[in-house]
């Protein structure tokens, strides 16, 4: 359950109130230097992560499906640590970001954005597979049997567990080809 004094920030970040973002700067800014700055990065640094991640918690505090359970400080914490995360990989840059932060709620707050990377990282591949390999696949995911979808599509119960398998197949191996794949993988072991 959200408090009133986290559902107000959230209000006014989705609203642009403005007394609200500057508050927020401020409180955040620091933290989000010192991750930067330890890790490796420029001061110019700090302020291209704090606006992009920014521009990601409004995007995603406007879609009506991201459900905060911690402060929203928290949560904007792990969005900053995961996007600088991304920042250093794509440099090549080693980064020393701790797996688990001063600030308390950070890792409930870095396993939901996880999934969130986990859900994204699917959809891209998913987007990838062929029309037919994508709707045979939405067919079982909405638990439709092999003759269901038989009928539906007019192929042969062989054909759709055939292709089926294919689709799977495929985007399996499209997704372990990723790079975010694999770091989201060492951070679930």
């Amino acid at each position: 359950m959200q408090s009133k004094n986290n559902q107000k920030i959230i209000d006014g970040i989705c609203t642009g109130h403005t007394q609200t973002l500057t508050a927020f700067y401020r409180r955040n800014l620091p933290c989000i230097r010192k991750l930067v700055l330890n890790n490796q990065g420029q001061e110019t640094d700090v302020e291209d992560l704090f606006q992009d991640s920014m521009l990601q918690l409004y995007q995603q505090l406007n879609t009506k499906t991201t459900h905060i359970t911690c402060s929203i400080h928290s949560y904007f914490y792990a969005i900053c640590r995961n996007n600088w995360r991304y920042t250093c990989r794509k440099k090549k840059r080693s980064t020393q970001v701790p797996l688990h932060t001063e600030i308390p709620e950070a890792p409930a707050v870095v396993h939901t954005i996880a999934q969130q990377e986990e859900k994204n990282l699917y959809q891209t591949h998913f987007s990838k597979l062929n029309a037919s390999h994508q709707r045979i696949l939405q067919l079982f995911l909405l638990g439709n049997s092999a003759s269901e979808i038989a009928q539906q599509t007019g192929y042969s119960e062989n054909y759709v567990r055939k292709k089926k398998f294919e689709a799977k197949k495929n985007l399996l191996s499209s997704i372990e080809k990723d790079p975010v794949y694999q770091e989201l993988k060492l951070h679930h072991t």
